[in-house]
C-alpha cells in the first residue's frame, strides 16, 4: 500500500496597522476552500479537501495547515491573493511548507525572534525595572 504524504504549511496572518486578528479554525478553513473554488472552480475545491488547520496561535499571527501532497501547491499559491476573512483586511504570508510538523516547530524555535517576537512585543506589556 502506498502511504498518504501531507505537507505542513507555515503562515503568518498580517493585518494592516499592526491590529491582532485570530479567525475561528472554521471560519478559515471556509475561508480558503471558498477562495480555492473561485481561483481553480472544481478542481481546486476537489483537491483541497483534506484541508485541516493543525494549530492556530493565540500569542503570534501565525497558523499552521495540512494538505495531501501534490494538491499543497493550490493552496500556496492562493495565500498571498487572499484578502479578507470575515470582513476584516489581511495577508497572508507562507513562511515554510515541509513535510513533517516537526520541522516547522524547529524552524520556530530558529527564527523566534524574526517570526514571533516582533508580534508579542506589541502585545505583552514592558517589564518595570526597579
Amino acid at each position: 500500500m502506498v502511504r498518504v504524504k501531507y505537507r505542513y504549511t507555515l503562515v503568518k496572518i498580517v493585518t494592516p496597522h499592526g491590529k491582532l486578528f485570530r479567525p475561528p479554525i472554521t471560519d478559515l478553513a471556509e475561508s480558503l476552500r471558498a477562495f480555492c473554488l473561485k481561483s481553480y472552480g472544481d478542481v481546486g475545491l476537489a483537491s483541497v479537501q483534506s484541508l485541516k488547520i493543525k494549530y492556530i496561535d493565540e500569542i503570534s499571527p501565525i497558523f499552521i495547515v495540512r494538505l495531501r501532497h501534490g494538491p499543497h501547491r493550490f493552496m500556496t499559491s492562493i495565500f498571498p491573493l487572499l484578502k479578507q476573512i470575515d470582513g476584516n483586511l489581511i495577508k497572508l504570508e507562507c513562511l515554510l511548507t515541509t513535510s513533517t510538523i516537526k520541522r516547522i516547530y524547529m524552524f520556530l524555535l530558529e527564527n523566534t525572534e524574526k517570526v514571533l517576537l516582533p508580534e508579542q512585543k506589541k502585545i505583552l506589556p514592558k517589564a518595570e525595572t526597579s
